[in-house]
């Protein structure tokens, strides 16, 4: 076996010999002792098993010992390669084995090895085996479709930031994208990373992106939100103002959790103490927060908000304390619902966010929190509510879109599952199903051509290229 053999000749050669317990030296090396006699000799290495034999070394001879360790079965491992699909070529320390998925290598001699499997239409794997003496490695590898998917991370892709938190795409085809590291902009190939240092941008954290029908961009941040016209941030704002181009918003808090802007006005922000609104443009890009003050009413902390302007109902997720309902015109009265486990069978207290489909259907998040382990999503149309709890296997959902296609996407903690109609025939999208780390998927947007984007916290920002491929696979 050739390749055994060279890894043999480069790496067995490194280990280390005991005589009678006693370090010695290397291997290939002579061992010089005063007296004769019969020696304990063992030979040990990482990954392979301890071998020892005994020596009896005559007075004043020098004794020639040659073990072949590739002829000890023992002391060989294997490695059992699968992927889905099969078919894929395998290559080892950049050499064809002429061999395809799903195969067994035998008799290989423990240490690493660089595994990589090539399928036309497929991204390429490459995978690092650690072979150990009598031990059988067994991989299976899920190839990524690349006429579905496109993968880009800040490794491979420069995308400037590493945890994301939002995506939007504005009327452009513009890909904005949240995160940790400010707001990042994606235009047909070129990245962009804006923060406070270098723009308007009220903080670096940001939470929620809302493109109005001006294609005017609301950023929410950690510290207020800011307005990006023309693809730069023009103004910002804060509760209180006072900084450079900081507008006062007068809202209790400037942590703003989730913008709604899609419609026009009215505007709505949810914030950490309570919902936020603007009324109207007085011009240039300053609002006009005083004509409608819903944050002197409603002052829980809010996670996200959902605004429909053809009944004019409101409807804003919170942390622990159920699902707020008003319709504007009462809310300037002060009067609006709060729907809770108790008091309106609510799943329960804590939404993570709120949208609606074509059919006219409002879709929201119910999550976990200390009265149950599972969440649940809600439908609501013309003042009745359906429940559609999801399993323990689903996680946390985090973000809920709907495409022009009707079709609803769902991300979760640990992965994304889509469905038309049905709740319960949904399809899942994780590492096991499509071979990407789609974990911890908090955004999803789609561009005028149809494909949708979705971004992760940890491994970054993915397309699907193809989606009636993808869905009749």
């Amino acid at each position: 076996n050739k390749l055994m053999q060279e890894h043999f000749n480069e790496k067995y050669m490194e280990s280390e010999k005991y005589a009678n317990s006693t370090f010695s030296g290397k291997i290939n090396e002579t061992i010089d002792y005063t007296k004769d006699g019969t020696y304990d000799v063992t030979l040990k290495k990482n990954l392979f098993f301890d071998s020892t034999f005994t020596v009896t070394v005559p007075k004043d001879q020098k004794i020639n010992i040659s073990i072949d360790f590739s002829q000890n079965q023992r002391m060989l491992g294997q490695l059992f390669v699968e992927s889905s699909p099969v078919g894929a070529k395998i290559f080892i320390n950049d050499s064809n084995t002429n061999h395809s998925t799903p195969f067994t290598f035998n008799n290989l001699l423990p240490g690493s090895y660089t595994l990589e499997l090539k399928s036309e239409g497929y991204k390429d794997i490459v995978y690092t085996a650690i072979i150990e003496s009598s031990k059988k490695v067994n991989r299976k590898f899920v190839l990524v479709d690349s006429s579905i998917w496109s993968e880009y991370n800040i490794l491979d892709h420069g995308i400037e930031a590493e945890k994301l938190t939002c995506i939007t795409a504005d009327h452009n085809d513009l890909i904005w994208i949240g995160s940790r590291d400010g707001l990042v902009l994606y235009d047909h190939g070129t990245w962009r990373l804006y923060n406070p240092s270098n723009s308007y941008l009220t903080h670096t954290v940001v939470h929620d992106l809302s493109v109005t029908p001006n294609n005017e961009l609301f950023v929410a941040t950690q510290a207020g939100f800011s307005i990006v016209v023309n693809q730069e941030p023009l103004i910002r704002y804060t509760s209180a103002g006072g900084r450079v181009a900081a507008q006062a918003t007068g809202f209790p808090s400037d942590v703003t959790y989730g913008i709604y802007a899609e419609n026009g006005f009215p505007f709505y922000f949810a914030t950490e103490k309570g919902l936020g609104a603007a009324k109207e443009e007085i011009g240039n890009y300053f609002l006009d927060f005083s004509s409608e003050t819903p944050h002197l009413f409603i002052t829980q902390f809010l996670t996200c908000i959902y605004y429909s302007n053809s009944d004019q109902e409101i409807f804003a997720g919170t942390k622990g304390s159920g699902l707020i309902k008003a319709n504007r015109s009462e809310l300037l009265e002060g009067e609006f619902t709060i729907l809770t486990r108790g008091t309106h069978a609510m799943p329960t207290n804590s939404v993570s966010d709120i949208t609606d489909d074509k059919l006219g259907n409002i879709w929201i998040a119910f999550i976990p929190d200390v009265t149950t382990t599972i969440s649940t999503l809600v439908s609501y149309r013309e003042g009745a509510f359906q429940q559609f709890p999801l399993s323990t296997g689903d996680s946390r959902v985090n973000k809920i879109f709907v495409d022009s296609r009707n079709i609803k996407w769902v991300g979760t903690e640990t992965g994304l599952f889509y469905f038309s109609d049905n709740v319960n025939n949904r399809k899942y999208l994780n590492e096991s199903t499509t071979g990407l780390k789609l974990e911890k998927v908090n955004g999803i947007t789609e561009d005028s051509k149809g494909n949708i984007w979705i971004s992760t916290f940890e491994n970054g920002l993915f397309q699907i290229k193809d989606v009636e491929k993808l869905i009749n696979n």
